[in-house]
């Protein structure tokens, strides 16, 4: 979705009607297999076949629409807008091993200065 929402970024979205949905609409869905999941594109067509709504949608950097429809059923959330840069690989990298051991770290180090280092200095 760069340039609107760059790789890194975590957004915030907000439940939505599908009735409130228009074209120019960044949507969050659950794309058909074998795709990942969630995905999160622009909404650039809407139609109805029956009672169920489809949305065609497509991303910022892409030249061309996606090559499925997404019924109304599988649309999760829509973008509200707000995103924090680069705060989403701060959050994957402290889901790794090594993220994990650098908090376990910091923990222990905080423990040790509160434990050890402060009562040395009588405060």
């Amino acid at each position: 979705m760069f340039p609107t929402i760059a790789k890194g970024d975590i957004i915030i979205v907000r439940k939505s009607s599908v009735d409130n949905l228009n074209i120019g609409s960044i949507i969050v869905y659950k794309p058909p297999e074998p795709y990942p999941s969630p995905n999160i594109h622009r909404v650039v067509d809407i139609w109805y076949e029956g009672d169920t709504i489809y949305f065609k949608t497509q991303g910022d950097n892409v030249p061309y629409p996606d090559g499925y429809s997404i019924p109304s059923s599988k649309i999760i959330a829509e973008y509200a807008g707000i995103r924090i840069p680069f705060m989403g690989y701060i959050v994957l990298f402290l889901q790794t091993m090594q993220g994990r051991i650098i908090i376990i770290g910091i923990v222990a180090l905080l423990i040790l200065y509160d434990g050890f280092i402060k009562n040395e200095s009588g405060t």
